[in-house]
């Protein structure tokens, strides 16, 4: 097993570029599960309930948000009743 964090960077440092791809895309996988584990737990924890709500309600108002640049802005969607 390795000890540290140093021994980690330079075993890693070490690879061929084929082992590199490969960790990589282990590690992606690894991260990605990570992720949603813990999305889980907070759901289940019920810390993403009031984001749920507010987005609940956006929606039934009919307000989308404008963009990724909007800065958190929405508007209201044309097409909503």
């Amino acid at each position: 097993m390795l000890g540290s964090l140093r021994e980690i960077k330079d075993a890693v440092s070490a690879l061929s570029h084929e082992q590199l791809s490969e960790f990589r895309a282990w590690y992606e996988r690894f991260e990605a599960e990570k992720w949603d584990g813990q999305i889980e737990r907070d759901a289940n924890d019920g810390r993403l309930d009031a984001i749920v709500d507010a987005a609940l309600a956006d929606h039934t108002a009919g307000l989308v948000p404008t963009g990724s640049g909007s800065g958190g802005r929405i508007r209201r969607d044309r097409t909503a009743g």
